[in-house]
């Protein structure tokens, strides 16, 4: 739900259930994910504040009102919860075919409902996290969640901080400046990763941080298998690709996230099983590519 724009002229022509039917024509709602999230992106525009965060009342009294005013059908309701667990889970091509197979009267109904599921979701997910004390899981979702659940997030440690006083705000400062480390520290390397820079990977093989280290080193794995292997073979040094493999088949304490909090500890768990090193690719990409430096 990134990527917010402004609402475009005559979007009141939508408050009505006959205006939003030809509103979602035109913008072609339905067809494709991409005009789907683009309607999405329009209606959370439409309930941003002055201020330009998301006005969560707003945004919930819309989401009942609108729920209400359309008679959904059961198997539309289904439908676009389906939708809401096809895209949380990656699956694009499921989520497409679900789309698709939308009765077009049915669209505006269906997006409502999809708005009211994931709304709903966000604010359980929150709640969840809140309930264990991971007071490290909220910051996540306050950084990485999506734009209802930042929102949701934001606004529960603000109030928290605020209701808290004396040793025991210090205390729970600490543990969300420490969340915010770890975040910092897991979005520079996805960031070099989703950015397909090899380079950037390498330069964060030298972060004093183990676990830093051991997530560049399974980026640079992993782009080497995926269609980048001249570039990484390019951007190591052999001295480069034995701490790649050393980072890979003996991680230590870094597998664990010694040097990190409970978010960057959940993190590593997660993408362990993923720690495939592909040190083989990379010594032969350089062989071709770069003989000289190899030897």
């Amino acid at each position: 739900l990134g990527g917010l724009r402004p609402r475009f002229a005559g979007d009141d022509e939508g408050d009505t259930e006959e205006g939003e039917a030809a509103q979602a024509q035109a913008l072609g709602l339905g067809p494709t994910l991409e005009s789907f999230f683009d309607w999405l992106d329009r209606e959370l525009a439409g309930c941003m504040d002055g201020g330009g965060e998301l006005d969560l009342d707003a945004l919930d009294q819309r989401i009942l009102a609108k729920v209400e005013e359309h008679d959904i059908p059961e198997e539309v309701v289904t439908r676009a919860q389906l939708l809401y667990a096809a895209i949380k889970g990656g699956d694009d091509r499921k989520a497409q075919r679900l789309l698709a197979a939308v009765d077009p009267e049915d669209l505006p109904g269906f997006g409502w409902e999809f708005l009211r599921f994931s709304a709903e979701t966000d604010q359980k997910e929150l709640d969840a996290a809140w309930g264990k004390g991971q007071v490290w899981e909220v910051v996540r979702m306050r950084e990485s969640g999506s734009i209802h659940q930042q929102s949701l997030a934001a606004r529960l440690l603000g109030e928290e901080r605020r209701r808290l006083e004396g040793p025991p705000r210090e205390a729970f400062d600490a543990q969300v400046a420490e969340a915010e480390a770890d975040m910092a520290d897991v979005n520079s390397v996805m960031r070099c990763f989703e950015d397909k820079a090899p380079r950037d990977l390498v330069t964060l093989l030298t972060s004093p941080k183990a676990s830093v280290r051991l997530l560049a080193a399974q980026g640079i794995s992993t782009l080497s298998i995926w269609g980048m292997g001249e570039d990484v073979a390019k951007a190591l040094t052999p001295k480069q690709v034995r701490q790649v493999v050393g980072e890979l088949l003996e991680p230590g304490d870094a597998a664990a996230g010694s040097d990190g909090g409970p978010l960057m500890r959940t993190f590593l768990r997660d993408v362990a099983g993923r720690r495939t090193p592909a040190f083989v690719g990379i010594i032969g990409l350089m062989a071709k590519h770069r003989p000289q430096r190899l030897r």
